[in-house]
């Protein structure tokens, strides 16, 4: 059996491959010849000391995520004719498959082909389909140093006909020919998923810059509990009213209102009770910023918001972005004008949450991407090496608040639910 480890190996960090050796008993140390990490792979099949089973099951797992950052979500208008098996008949001739489940990782190879399938896995209940999980191999060509290569470029792509989602993953390198772009292998992956499977998607981007928006003030809201007077603040909203009927009083107003017997503004005008409390958490916020850091405020908690792109209801834009990080959003000053900003946009465009608890070391940030009518990007920024486990976390995050936003669309009239789609 002819195997092809090193363009996998290309796709995967060594210091997993080397982790995954040692839980088979099999240590660096052996390697006396000091092969390359490839050619000691293929001695390590060939001697029988490890199985083409247990390598590529562990290559499915590694190719699944790791170096593939850049992620689209589609989601699915119809799945009604993809759930049986018989309905990725042209599929599986096509691509010369055995079923819909099987894993030939290593003894794939591209010769005349552009594109093979390298490996299925499907979860079948009751004679449905309910998720398939699939691994292509595409030829792509890189430059470097005026020279051109040909390699293999691993995507995996994720049926989920239970949350009707489809997931495309890419390794977004940048040494790579035009042509065979991270976006265009993207593009042609989809193409051929839409050639040869009856499915349909739905536009993604206004659910999902309203979905971000929610996430964004849910975030915010967040970091902003962790300040230890927090309480203390939310206790003097009992009180503002009082405040404001003590500050209008005397002023001519042709707006102002008398509610529960106090003066007041039409909030069509200005909620000046909004303003007020905002007002008394900008200043706590400075106060505490003043003797602390922000990573007194953020060692309490494992995600914020390090970046936002959002719309207003002029649709304009605005990227706030700097090269001090996640200062930018924290600085005092800063957060409060964002904050109160999220009050007047409709959506968010994009935003880059911070996870700072992860399978790795240090921060893993994550850009959530709507501008795209088509699909939600997600992409692991500075190109972290991340786990499937990671990316449940990242997923999860989403998926959170657009549950929630589908709930509540559900609720509202059919005629309202039709245009808002």
């Amino acid at each position: 059996m002819a195997v092809i480890i090193e363009p996998i190996i290309k796709n995967i960090r060594d210091t997993k491959v080397k982790i995954f050796l040692e839980s088979k008993g099999i240590k660096e140390s052996e390697n006396d010849d000091r092969l390359e990490l490839s050619a000691w792979l293929e001695h390590l099949l060939d001697s029988g000391r490890i199985s083409e089973e247990e390598i590529n099951d562990f290559f499915f797992e590694e190719l699944m995520s790791g170096k593939r950052q850049l992620v689209r979500i589609y989601s699915l208008k119809s799945v009604r004719k993809m759930k049986r098996v018989q309905d990725w008949t042209d599929f599986v001739r096509e691509y010369d498959c055995p079923d819909l489940s099987f894993n030939r990782i290593i003894s794939t190879s591209l010769s005349d082909e552009d594109v093979k399938v390298c490996a299925i896995n499907s979860k079948i209940f009751d004679g449905k389909i309910q998720k398939i999980e699939l691994i292509f191999v595409y030829k792509i060509k890189l430059e470097k140093d005026n020279s051109i290569s040909a390699t293999y470029s691993y995507i995996p792509v994720a049926f989920d006909f239970t949350d009707r989602k489809l997931t495309i993953k890419v390794w977004n390198r940048d040494d790579v020919c035009e042509g065979y772009r991270p976006m265009e292998q993207l593009d042609g992956i989809f193409d051929r998923l839409q050639d040869l499977l009856d499915f349909e998607i739905m536009p993604a981007s206004v659910k999902a810059q309203k979905v971000l928006y929610r996430m964004s003030k849910a975030l915010f809201d967040e970091f902003y509990g962790h300040l230890p007077s927090v309480t203390e603040v939310k206790n003097k909203k009992a009180n503002i009213p009082v405040i404001v009927n003590s500050l209008l009083d005397g002023i001519t107003l042709s707006n102002s209102i008398i509610k529960n017997g106090l003066r007041t503004m039409n909030d069509d005008v200005i909620n000046v009770n909004d303003e007020i409390y905002k007002l008394v958490q900008q200043i706590a916020l400075f106060d505490y910023l003043q003797d602390h850091t922000l990573q007194d405020l953020l060692q309490n908690t494992d995600k914020y918001i390090s970046r936002v792109r959002f719309s207003d209801r002029d649709n304009l834009t605005a990227s706030l972005t700097s090269e001090k990080g996640v200062r930018c959003i924290f600085d005092a000053k800063t957060f409060m004008c964002v904050r109160n900003s999220l009050d007047l946009v409709e959506q968010i465009v994009s935003i880059v949450v911070t996870f700072s608890q992860n399978s790795g070391k240090g921060l893993m940030s994550v850009k959530y991407d709507a501008s795209d009518g088509r699909f939600l990007t997600i992409h692991v920024l500075n190109s972290r090496y991340y786990t499937n486990d990671d990316y449940k976390k990242i997923w999860e995050l989403y998926n959170t608040y657009e549950s929630e936003y589908i709930s509540e669309a559900e609720q509202l009239p059919v005629q309202f639910d039709v245009e808002a789609m």
